[in-house]
């Protein structure tokens, strides 16, 4: 157990409703930048949002599909990645989403004892036993700004479309 909450921060399962929009549906396009050891990839990232389901689809630059992963009714311990780029870490972006939609309130109550959560103005911070883990910036309307400074990697998200 101790590997998996090394990678992911949240000890019980995360379920659809916990972040859907006044229990109805939400689709977003987002324009995704992520680097990682300097190598930088834009991707659009399609995300849906409704009381019983979450999901996400990367396409490339190109057009071309990278990942899609999604959940039910059964939560986030019930994900399932389609990986059909290897060198995107799709359960890992799923992972984060997650992290960056649901409302603080519910986080509090689904990390692991030792992952701490703390939200001022538009920043939220996740600690591992008092060592910063995660850094959310929401700046705006629509763009996020999320660093994972274990693994050394950043993204920006601005969103294009929000469909409500």
């Amino acid at each position: 157990m101790m590997a998996a909450c090394a990678i992911n921060p949240i000890a019980q399962s995360i379920m659809p409703n916990d972040f859907a929009v006044n229990g109805r549906g939400n689709i977003t396009n987002y324009q995704m930048t992520l680097n990682h050891k300097g190598n930088e990839n834009s991707l659009i990232i399609y995300q849906e949002k409704t009381p019983s389901s979450f999901s996400i689809v990367a396409i490339g630059s190109l057009g071309t599909p990278l990942f899609s992963c999604a959940m039910g009714v059964g939560g986030s311990e019930n994900k399932q990645c389609d990986m059909i780029d290897p060198n995107i870490p799709a359960g890992k972006l799923f992972d984060d989403m997650m992290l960056i939609l649901t409302p603080t309130d519910v986080l509090h109550t689904r990390l692991f004892d030792h992952f701490n959560i703390v939200e001022i103005d538009k920043n939220r911070k996740i600690f591992r036993n008092d060592l910063l883990f995660i850094d959310i910036e929401y700046i705006g309307q629509n763009d996020i700004l999320f660093t994972h400074h274990i693994y050394d990697y950043t993204f920006k998200l601005q969103a294009l479309n929000v469909d409500e």
